[in-house]
């Protein structure tokens, strides 16, 4: 199906909801998201329509929401996708993103509609993640297995402009490009970890789309702030949680990724820690919600949703939660070695929560 102006308005905030509170801001994807209507027809396909050893590229970005110093130009997505054709000797038969965002959602977007690639009905993950090795669709710890990442962003005109290839294993080379974003002042877009599309049917969050314009439809269709918030906690088969005033905030970034956490005071306490995304909800020392559960902020008085990068002391939000089992979640969601990175991050216990997940 061709991709049209209300349904880039419709993944938008369907996927900053998706995101939970990180994938980027519903701006920048509506920028690219548009832009990629200026430069062509970006398509999306399902997975049937694809052969199992058809190629798929995942295109998306990687570091920091709120670094002052992003910088990524339109013409960096269809640059990266050069380079890694340039890499495998022919041009991928489709394009995914990492994750689900606000943002991050669109990154095959524009590199599909200037190239004529279609977009795959599937995302690594149906979620927003910290780490590019959740994105991996559990590559990360598959023995053997060698992937290249091509990495650019960064102002030129600030003498910042990155541009690189890693060639390794999905973590080293993850790492790099991690590396690099920080370098190029916040943010680097990435074209990584080509797979045959039989292993995107087994391990990617396939539906994913369809799953964020089902939410964005449902968020739209509000007309309070509140009709709007009740219709994503709905939709996902959540609740709100809470609502209340954001205190005792504080946020720091630390390698290239925000963390920090804050309370919101209603019936009681509720203590919420994020790492780029909301990673757990705490209250009266018992564990409520732990990443990949769903978590996301809501502005009380607009409805519209609130990315970690955009909290701030005072606002008064309304906080809804979901069961994992709501989303569409990817290979990358079920390695111990993710949420052990997010214990060692944030100092947060994690794995006695996700056992239930982790098949290795």
């Amino acid at each position: 199906m061709t991709i049209t102006r209300e349904m880039i308005e419709e993944f938008a905030i369907g996927g900053l909801i998706l995101g939970a509170g990180g994938g980027g801001s519903k701006e920048m994807g509506l920028s690219a998201g548009y832009a990629a209507l200026e430069y062509g027809e970006p398509r999306m396909i399902p997975v049937e329509e694809l052969k199992d050893d058809d190629i798929v590229v995942t295109i998306s970005g990687v570091g920091s929401p709120a670094s002052k110093g992003a910088y990524i130009d339109n013409s960096y997505y269809n640059r990266i996708l050069e380079m890694i054709t340039e890499e495998l000797g022919q041009k991928p038969a489709a394009l995914i993103p990492s994750e689900m965002g606000g943002s991050s959602s669109f990154g095959p977007f524009i590199a599909s509609a200037i190239n004529g690639i279609p977009v795959l009905d599937a995302a690594c993950n149906g979620r927003a993640h910290p780490l590019g090795t959740m994105g991996s669709m559990g590559l990360n710890e598959t023995k053997g297995y060698r992937t290249v990442q091509v990495a650019m962003g960064g102002d030129q005109s600030t003498d910042h402009l990155v541009e690189m290839t890693a060639k390794g294993s999905v973590p080293d080379t993850a790492s790099l490009v991690l590396s690099a974003a920080i370098r190029a002042g916040g943010l680097v877009v990435v074209a990584r970890n080509p797979v045959p599309v039989k292993y995107v049917r087994e391990k990617a969050a396939v539906g994913c789309y369809s799953h964020s314009l089902k939410v964005g439809k449902a968020h739209m269709s509000g007309t309070t702030a509140l009709e709007k918030i009740t219709n994503v906690a709905e939709v996902l088969d959540g609740r709100i949680l809470c609502q209340g005033e954001i205190r005792d905030y504080k946020l720091e970034t630390r390698n290239g990724l925000d963390v920090g956490g804050f309370s919101v005071h209603s019936d009681k306490t509720y203590k919420v820690s994020f790492w780029n995304e909301y990673m757990a909800i705490d209250s009266e020392g018992e564990r409520l919600y732990t990443f990949p559960d769903y978590m996301m902020t809501f502005d009380l008085e607009t409805g519209e949703p609130i990315t970690t990068a955009n909290i701030a002391e005072g606002i008064k939000v309304a906080i809804v939660t979901a069961p994992r089992s709501s989303l569409i979640l990817g290979g990358g969601m079920y390695e111990a070695s993710g949420y052990r990175a997010v214990e060692e991050a944030t100092g947060l216990p994690m794995l006695p929560y996700v056992q239930d997940l982790i098949t290795r």
